[in-house]
């Protein structure tokens, strides 16, 4: 998908990038032996957010919410798993552990950097409120959202209220949800190999 780098504003381009990406696997199912109805995704950081954006989008059932990205088709993902996802970009207070604290996740490292997200969106908070809302996942759950698995580090640049919320909001909506929350500062990739187990179970278990 497109970066922030790479346009002025990847709002909504990076959703459909990633929403194109999930009709090209439905339209090309037969090639490749898999169920269209059964197509999962995996996020870490940028990319939680994005996976949780097309598990959310025109699945509240209504209409004065119909967000900006809309799904091209109208194929609908049938689960997701986001490490380290932002889902209110309203309310998201990124904490200040910098670079330094991210090893070598490429992700970490370019979120860390300052003006990412009012880039991304394309103005600041203050300007466009409606657009952070718009972008935001939790602003579009509803009963028909792809079931979730969240995880997240306790003190990383991602604070733990965002996964919360976002929990309380799938289970308000009767949305079958997991979670993990490992302790420590480790950000998305950096905790694969704590999370991949309980991942892999959530995904096969709403896969069939």
């Amino acid at each position: 998908y497109r970066l922030v780098r790479q346009t002025d504003s990847p709002f909504p381009d990076a959703v459909h990038d990633v929403q194109l990406a999930v009709q090209w696997i439905a339209d090309n199912a037969h090639r490749y032996g898999v169920e269209p109805d059964k197509i999962g995704m995996i996020g870490s950081s940028a990319g939680g957010h994005l996976a949780a954006m097309v598990a959310t989008l025109g699945t509240t059932g209504d209409p004065t919410k119909e967000p900006l990205a809309t799904q091209p088709s109208g194929v609908q993902v049938a689960a997701v798993a986001s490490w380290s996802g932002i889902y209110d970009l309203t309310s998201l207070e990124v904490r200040e552990h910098g670079e330094s604290s991210c090893g070598d996740d490429p992700q970490c490292i370019t979120f860390s950097r300052p003006k990412l997200v009012p880039n991304f969106i394309g103005c600041s908070l203050e300007d466009c409120p409606e657009r952070y809302e718009q972008a935001s996942p939790i602003d579009h759950v509803g009963p028909s959202t792809a079931p979730m698995f969240l995880a997240n580090a306790t003190d990383e640049l991602i604070p733990l209220s965002q996964p919360e919320a976002m929990l309380t909001q799938l289970s308000a909506a009767g949305v079958p949800n997991s979670h993990q929350f490992l302790p420590g500062k480790a950000h998305a990739s950096l905790y694969i190999n704590h999370v991949w187990g309980n991942t892999e179970s959530f995904l096969r278990k709403h896969l069939g």
